[in-house]
């Protein structure tokens, strides 16, 4: 049920956090908190008072000035006083980050359950599965906290957020794609507080899996083979017939392996990807190929976004092939500025393109390990014919 005005705080500024979270908390009416480590950025938004969130696509473009907020850093008095009396939380600090965060903000969480506070939820969007478990796992094994102690005191939810932003060349003007729902894990919460936007959803694991592996899969594949066609922007590599096909064929392929493994009807799915391949293809928000594929050893590992997305439709017995073609690519990904892509290729000079394809995916079965390495090689070949005078 929704509930007049709460107290809300947010752990985590970014441009998630402030782009979307913050604007949807104040737009709604509720009192927010807004906290982070971030002294520069925690002081400029403090003295602005206000920041500026503009949606855009073809069809849209709005801005909002989003102001009201307190926001302070995240180890002082105010920040405890706040999470001690809030109704709700959410964190958007990246999963890295949250041990750190949890070793911050437990304190406070345990200093509530003294004071006989009422239950709090906290919402992790963070765009991960069992996050509760992850969450646990830090109390018990970095903390020393038994997580018995929260058990119907506090409830760990994920949240799941699929939209644009790209990092801001102001702080105090944010662009973003016209979406602005994120799902939450139903099952997880145990207060019925609701806002509007923050949707539960009883199946969260598919929310997410839609989230990485038709979303960030589609992205990651359309950044890595536009790097190699030497496009600029992700919605202008989207749209090269070279790369389009193999896309939407991935994001079929997967499609079709999730409405296999959650018994859920295709064409609502597809409907889903195809929401997706617009935000994806927003030609006013012109996010770049190459912040799409920083840190592909990341992007590239076991269960992330394009081996993962493999990996299930194998599980389903749907062909899938250009998935391969697309890690390939992102072997080949050579961008200077980025450490991780520096390491995979100084690992590659070193020890060969299949070493590094078992080193960096984790693929075991020698038949994609294969594949990908015959896309390498022909890849390699290409650029090295494309670079020969005459």
């Amino acid at each position: 049920m929704y509930h007049k005005r709460l107290n809300i705080v947010l752990c985590g500024i970014g441009k998630i956090g402030r782009g979307i979270i913050a604007k949807s908390v104040l737009n709604a009416g509720h009192t927010l908190t807004m906290l982070d480590v971030n002294r520069e950025l925690v002081g400029l938004l403090r003295d602005a008072g206000s920041y500026t969130v503009c949606s855009i696509d073809d069809e849209v473009n709005y801005c909002e000035k989003v102001t009201g907020y307190k926001i302070f850093l995240m180890d002082t008095q105010e920040a405890e006083r706040a999470l001690c009396q809030a109704d709700l939380i959410f964190t958007s600090v990246g999963v890295n980050n949250l041990g750190s965060l949890m070793k911050t903000i437990t304190p406070f969480l345990l200093k509530r359950i003294s004071l006989s506070q009422p239950p709090i939820d906290i919402i992790f969007c963070e765009n991960m599965v069992d996050i509760g478990i992850f969450i646990s796992d830090i109390l018990k094994n970095e903390l020393a906290i038994d997580p018995g102690n929260f058990k119907g005191q506090v409830g760990f939810a994920g949240g799941s957020v699929g939209v644009v932003v790209p990092p801001p060349l102001d702080p105090l003007y944010l662009i973003k794609g016209p979406y602005e729902d994120i799902h939450i894990e139903e099952n997880a919460l145990i207060t019925d507080i609701r806002i509007p936007h923050f949707i539960p959803v009883k199946n969260f694991e598919l929310c997410i899996r839609e989230k990485l592996y038709i979303y960030n899969m589609a992205h990651a594949l359309t950044s890595y083979l536009g790097w190699r066609l030497g496009y600029k922007y992700v919605d202008q590599a989207f749209s090269a017939p070279e790369i389009i096909e193999d896309v939407r064929s991935a994001m079929n392929s997967v499609v079709q392996a999730l409405a296999n493994e959650y018994n859920e009807p295709f064409q609502e799915l597809h409907e889903v990807a195809v929401d997706i391949e617009n935000r994806i293809c927003n030609k006013q928000i012109r996010d770049t190929i190459i912040r799409i594929a920083e840190d592909p050893i990341r992007k590239l590992s076991y269960s992330d976004r394009l081996v993962g997305a493999y990996l299930l439709t194998q599980k389903n017995n749907i062909a899938c092939d250009v998935i391969l073609k697309g890690i390939a690519a992102g072997f080949r990904f050579d961008e200077p500025s980025d450490p991780s892509a520096v390491q995979i290729n100084s690992f590659i000079k070193a020890h060969g393109i299949r070493e590094a394809v078992t080193a960096f995916t984790g693929l075991q079965n020698e038949e994609p390990i294969s594949k990908i390495v015959t896309y390498y090689q022909a890849f390699e070949a290409e650029d090295r014919n494309k670079n020969v005078p005459g």
